[in-house]
């Protein structure tokens, strides 16, 4: 009997031993950049702890490593479950990132669907509501930037086959819901920094949308409406460029179809 009990507990604690000795090389593969390796280590902790300390600190840290090694719809999983059982604030925090970044990752081009994109632009103005002063702010909003400007950019890319199609009035539903609804963050939202590229090619996407609306009406024979819109618009255009372009078409004879349709399927000319 003696020695019985005494052979359990021995069992008991070689197994608590090699879950840390798992643990502990899991966090120096980590260290060292062995991704693979480190997350051979942590799945064995969380496969034979469940529940413990050490399983839930591996669970990020096997996050960790399914993100590095561009296992993105793994690592959100993880990232997701730590923030929910963790009660360390700074790895909740960045669990949270994580996991936008890791759906971000997951987006498609702006050619594709784009549930992914309004997913992941769900969850980035999420985190920045209820961390306003994360060290990782600024980053995220770069991200939110991105899939903004790739939201617009289906947004006008559906507008103009419908001008190509001579689907005018349709054209015009996509166009001004795109004037409408989406706007370049400004450098003081920024942390003082420069607007990032996005930003820049959102503001360039805008004046086109506009320059569009004003073709658009005049291809359909409502000048009146074309000249209404810029009126409206007259303090909106980013680009003086793109200004003077309309307010010359508008006050011309007529309107050059060549030039139009140019724009139109080779991109607008500034």
């Amino acid at each position: 009997m003696i020695i019985f009990f005494m052979s359990c507990s021995s069992h008991k604690i070689s197994n608590e031993e090699q879950i840390q000795i798992n643990y502990d090389q899991g966090i120096e593969y980590y260290n060292k950049k062995k991704y693979s390796k480190a997350k051979e280590s942590f799945q064995y902790v969380m496969l034979h702890s469940a529940g413990s300390r050490l399983a839930l600190e591996s669970e990020f840290y096997l996050s960790e490593s399914l993100y590095n090694l561009g296992l993105y719809e793994e690592a959100l999983y993880g990232y997701d479950n730590y923030a929910r059982s963790s009660q360390n604030l700074d790895l909740i925090e960045l669990s949270r990132f994580r996991l936008c970044e890791s759906v971000y990752n997951l987006t498609l081009d702006y050619k594709k669907d784009q549930e992914s994109t309004m997913d992941a632009l769900e969850k980035i103005e999420i985190f920045l509501e209820d961390y306003p002063q994360s060290e990782y702010h600024f980053e995220a909003l770069l991200i939110k930037s991105e899939l903004k400007y790739r939201l617009a950019k289906k947004e006008y890319e559906s507008a103009i086959l419908y001008i190509k199609l001579q689907e005018y009035k349709a054209s015009l539903i996509y166009l001004i819901e795109l004037i409408n609804n989406y706007f370049p963050l400004e450098p003081t939202f920024l942390t003082n920094q420069q607007p990032n590229q996005y930003d820049i090619y959102l503001k360039e996407l805008l004046d086109d949308a506009r320059i569009m609306i004003v073709y658009a009406y005049l291809l359909d024979n409502r000048k009146g409406m074309a000249i209404d819109f810029y009126n409206l618009q007259d303090n909106n255009f980013y680009n003086s460029k793109s200004k003077d372009k309309i307010k010359q078409l508008l006050e011309s004879d007529g309107l050059s179809k060549f030039n139009t349709w140019k724009d139109v399927y080779l991109g607008i000319s500034k």
